[in-house]
């Protein structure tokens, strides 16, 4: 009888280790985390030198790097913009200055401009080029950092501009914001994307439901969508469970509720957790929520083992009955 319970044992820890070599099998690519705000314009323009950037940006760059974050997303409005800016600073300036602020991070800068950062006339899309000219250009002609792609490991990161200064035809209605996505573009995009077997992709805009062209990113299995526009944090699935996350995170412009959000990719799981500075002692490392994103299906080779260890137990149990 001893005997006969050490042979069951083994065959349990034999089942047992499959189905972990199985799930452990899954995780094909490298884990990598990026980091992403929105907003980050000053929201206090009473602040003297702040040329409209939010002054602590820089602290919430450094903690981005404590955390490990490979990459940086910001989703619009880098700067309060407009004519003449807060006193007095131009758009150029007030871009510098963001320069200024996230030098420190480590690693690449994405971003994607928001209706403060591109206005009809005041702020051509020619000043953001200029500024941010490190940007991808490898989408549609003369779209050079605002329509692009980029690529680690087992995920893609796509940047859809929705902040124009001109409409789709190339007139202006100023001064109004011109809001509208290049869809040919991220059509094409999107489906090269699948055909090329990425596990997972993000999109990075502006605002919330993409000008109204959300249901794209859902029927192409978009895994999240980051967002700001508002000065908010609101994280929801608008079309339904088990389709595309939406992550508006636009909280990167005032001391006091500023927070960005820290996503790891760890093969086919997908997490993320919300940070901000909730005891005032100066570091933006509080979690002050946390959600997972993707989660991964179960291999069939877990299923099997999973199976079997069931099907053995339930008929030793009948053995005994």
């Amino acid at each position: 009888m001893l005997k006969k319970n050490v042979i069951v044992k083994f065959i349990l820890a034999i089942l047992l280790i499959m189905a972990i070599i199985a799930i452990s099998d899954t995780r094909v690519s490298a884990a990598f985390r990026f980091a992403m705000t929105a907003d980050t314009k000053d929201d206090d323009c009473s602040m003297s030198g702040n040329v409209g950037v939010n002054p602590y940006l820089d602290e919430m760059v450094r903690d981005m790097k404590t955390l490990g974050a490979q990459v940086f997303l910001c989703g619009g409005d880098l700067v309060h913009g407009g004519t003449g800016g807060p006193h007095g600073s131009s758009q150029t300036a007030q871009f510098a200055k963001w320069n200024e602020l996230t030098s420190a991070f480590d690693g690449a800068r994405y971003m994607v401009p928001g209706n403060r950062d591109i206005r009809p006339l005041v702020c051509p899309r020619s000043v953001w080029q200029s500024a941010f000219s490190y940007l991808p250009d490898n989408g549609p002609a003369g779209e050079q950092g605002l329509n692009y792609y980029v690529d680690f490991g087992n995920t893609r990161i796509i940047a859809s501009c929705d902040q124009w200064d001109t409409n789709p035809d190339g007139s202006t209605t100023w001064p109004t914001n011109q809001t509208w996505v290049n869809k040919d573009w991220l059509e094409e995009i999107l489906t090269q994307t699948e055909n090329e077997g990425f596990e997972h992709i993000f999109v990075l805009g502006h605002t919330p439901g993409h000008a109204g062209d959300f249901h794209r990113l859902v029927a192409h299995g978009v895994d999240a969508y980051f967002c700001g526009d508002l000065h908010s944090y609101v994280v929801s699935r608008p079309e339904g469970d088990n389709t595309t996350l939406q992550a508006i995170v636009g909280t990167g412009g005032y001391r006091s509720g500023s927070g960005f959000l820290l996503v790891e990719v760890d093969g086919p799981m997908v997490t993320a957790k919300y940070y901000k500075d909730l005891n005032g002692d100066g570091y933006f490392l509080d979690v002050a929520d946390s959600f997972v994103i993707t989660v991964p299906e179960p291999t069939t080779l877990t299923l099997l083992s999973i199976t079997s260890v069931s099907i053995f137990l339930r008929r030793r149990r009948q053995k005994h009955n």
